[in-house]
């Protein structure tokens, strides 16, 4: 069941445009991934939004113009075709921060990646304690099964290397934890994840779902 997620409604964004921005909170998106439909669903683990393709390029310029959102052109591919990027300004952060009110000392991004023959995992969040207990539940729900669970590097990140983490928001200082994941990660079936054990456990957010998981738990 789709989990109904508030807004404050402090801003003029319809519900639609605001699943946009959800989306684009963290990271610039192609234009092309936005289109409405389940492919925006599966890609975003979200509802999708019902915009259809035309209005879709209209608001996206409307909101560039209106200074909400850039675009950002990038050559990828053997063609070497040229793509469009959209992500927010601070300004469209702001807005975005209006409607759902994010919690920036408990958020946490975590990604996984293939170095120097191994898979490592990267835990960020602005708080250390956070991503520590992130990386804690995250083995105990089967998410990551690491390699050593007491061979984790801690790391401050500082000045210009946090812009790419939130683009159009500033933080003093973000913390990382890696990792060596184990041999199995490349099997690991996204479905053997405990997510009951996992919500249950949550403290922290990742998306606006988690965040609105989070908000719910505070208020109790």
């Amino acid at each position: 069941m789709q989990m109904d997620i508030r807004r404050s409604n402090e801003t003029d964004l319809s519900d639609d445009q605001l699943i946009i921005f959800d989306v684009l909170f963290d990271s610039y998106c192609t234009v092309n991934s936005l289109k409405k439909g389940g492919g925006f669903s599966s890609r975003f683990n979200c509802a999708s939004h019902a915009i259809d393709i035309n209005e879709l390029k209209d608001t996206l310029e409307r909101l560039v113009t209106d200074g909400f959102m850039r675009f950002k052109l990038d050559v990828s591919g053997r063609n070497k075709q040229i793509v469009t990027y959209v992500g927010l300004t601070e300004k469209g952060g702001n807005l975005w921060e209006k409607e759902r009110l994010p919690i920036w000392g408990k958020y946490v991004i975590d990604s996984s990646y293939h170095y120097k023959g191994f898979w490592e995992l990267s835990i960020v969040s602005p708080t250390l304690e956070v991503a520590k207990d992130f990386i804690e539940i995250a083995q105990e729900c089967k998410m990551y099964e690491l390699m050593d669970p007491n061979d984790l590097t801690i790391a401050e990140i500082q000045g210009d290397e946090t812009e790419s983490l939130i683009p159009w928001k500033q933080f003093d200082k973000w913390y990382e934890i890696t990792s060596h994941l184990s041999d199995k990660t490349e099997s690991v079936n996204f479905h053997q994840v405990n997510w009951a054990l996992y919500e249950s456990k949550l403290m922290w957010w990742r998306d606006v779902k988690e965040l609105q998981t989070l908000t719910n738990k505070i208020s109790l």
